[in-house]
């Protein structure tokens, strides 16, 4: 895990990240959550509302991790410094924060938040489904199986305040959440625009270009395409390498051993990995679930 550290281009740690931690079956995961939302409107839909009830805690979560960091006040020291100059706490947070600045306003959405984003294409996918006022209600609720996804979400990202370990582990659990964010978008604008097993829906995408919503007009695929998409990269790439620098500086100043700190790094990666194929899991289920009812149903 060094290598984090040493390589300035993303792209080569992103490849290593994905070769240590097996990233082939977390695409497999992604890819099959998402070919299980296209069986039908209404598993299209729940997917959508899952996956954006999860992600809508991200933005936050990084926030209370940039606040951990900065609140940790001599945590991550320059020894080299006078001691009222020493702490480096700061500059490692500022790493973290800048990828929340997007969350909390779009500088090209009118300076929408992301969650606003996402919610708009959740409701374009409750038209697209045709979803009753009551069916809506019905299927919108998180389930109680995502709860401890959720619960580990929270916990695990935001850092302990004045906890080194706890605090490096983070940053390898946020790492994780920006490199897998910026395969997870580009794979569901695979399967959803460019595969034949979403035509349908691309061909109603086409026409519901965009949506109402608390009285803005907000175009249907943005929230997606702007974190990433087919055969490109999106800002969670731009926040990936943000990351790679708040790693190094902590590696830098770090206050523990230097193969501590990387097994932490590893630690807190591990955990984000194994927590979104769960999610990905569940979301599989659930959409399958529901399109053997919808079968039984209407058979």
């Amino acid at each position: 895990m060094q290598l984090i550290v040493e390589h300035i281009d993303p792209a080569k740690v992103s490849v290593l990240l994905a070769a240590h931690f097996n990233g082939d079956t977390s695409d497999a995961l992604c890819m099959k959550a998402c070919y299980s939302a296209l069986l039908s409107p209404e598993t299209c839909y729940v997917f959508f509302a899952r996956y954006a009830a999860l992600n809508g805690y991200a933005g936050p979560l990084v926030a209370r991790l940039a606040s951990s960091l900065g609140l940790s006040r001599g945590i991550f020291n320059d020894q080299a410094e006078y001691s009222d100059v020493s702490d480096k706490d700061m500059l490692i947070a500022q790493h973290v924060f800048a990828a929340t600045v997007d969350e909390y306003g779009d500088n090209r959405q009118r300076g929408l938040t992301h969650r606003t984003l996402a919610q708009a294409t959740v409701a374009a996918m409750a038209r697209y489904a045709g979803l009753t006022r009551r069916r809506r209600e019905q299927l919108g609720h998180l389930p109680v199986q995502y709860k401890p996804v959720l619960s580990a979400f929270i916990r695990d990202y935001q850092g302990e305040v004045g906890n080194a370990r706890d605090l490096i582990r983070a940053l390898g659990f946020h790492l994780a959440s920006e490199q897998r964010a910026d395969r997870e978008y580009a794979l569901i604008d695979e399967v959803f625009c460019h595969s034949s097993w979403g035509k349908e829906f691309k061909a109603w995408l086409a026409d519901n270009k965009r949506i109402e919503l608390a009285g803005e007009s907000i175009p249907v695929w943005y929230w997606v395409a702007t974190h990433g998409h087919y055969g490109g990269t999106g800002v969670e790439w731009a926040h990936f390498d943000e990351a790679l620098g708040a790693i190094r500086l902590a590696r830098r100043y770090s206050p523990i051993a230097l193969d501590e700190f990387d097994r932490l790094i590893e630690e807190g990666y591990q955990a984000f990995i194994d927590l979104i194929d769960t999610a990905f899991i569940t979301l599989t289920a659930e959409c399958e679930a529901l399109a053997e009812t919808d079968t039984l149903v209407f058979a």
